[in-house]
């Protein structure tokens, strides 16, 4: 039996002092706002687990966890992410990335680049009094937010399914386990899989 890894994960950003050496420099215009210690993560999560009627699996256990850990949250995803959701997630802002600067929808935010997704992102966890912010896929978003995480938390679901979309596990070579938390497939979940916390080397 064969492991689909990062069927959803989950990236943290900067340190607890607020600080990171691969943190984006603010904009002279736009200050990015002070952030307090408790808003020194951004997570990010790939929903195209559960948005797509197409996937192989049906986890709702996952898609429980992923309600927890978003709600009250601000979210940012992708415009093909957002798409094949189809609405607004509700409970959460929603701040969708695209280059197509005619593009928008009712009831999200619309920002052209990452970077200004997450300036947005953390000026309303501040208001919201949240705790984080999270990123929620697609595929590009990850590797563009990878290299300034603190937190990886990924899905790994147990068979052999065929899928679309591919993100390079390669890219988490070194980071440590922190915690995993296995759900057996039962007459909710179609398949066994594991929530897995993972972080870099040097926050170990």
């Amino acid at each position: 039996m064969g492991v689909v890894n990062s069927v959803m994960s989950f990236f943290g950003f900067g340190s607890s002092d607020g600080k990171s050496e691969s943190a984006p420099k603010p904009k002279q215009s736009a200050p990015r706002p002070r952030r307090a210690a408790d808003m020194s993560e951004i997570v990010t999560l790939d929903p195209e687990s559960y948005a797509d009627a197409k996937d192989p699996w049906e986890l709702p256990d996952d898609l429980q966890h992923f309600k927890r850990t978003t709600l009250g949250r601000p979210i940012i995803m992708g415009r093909k992410t957002f798409e094949s959701v189809g609405f607004p997630l509700p409970g959460r802002t929603n701040i969708v990335v695209t280059r197509d600067e005619g593009w928008s929808h009712e009831g999200v935010r619309v920002s052209h680049t990452l970077d200004d997704a997450l300036e947005s992102a953390f000026h309303q966890a501040l208001i919201d009094g949240a705790d984080a912010a999270m990123v929620v896929g697609g595929a590009e978003i990850y590797r563009l937010a990878l290299p300034r995480a603190d937190r990886v938390v990924l899905t790994r679901v147990e068979g052999d399914v065929q899928g679309d979309v591919i993100f390079d596990l390669d890219l988490l070579a070194g980071w440590q386990e922190r915690t995993a938390d296995r759900y057996e497939a039962h007459g909710r979940n179609s398949h066994a899989f594991t929530i897995v916390e993972l972080v870099p080397p040097a926050n170990e």
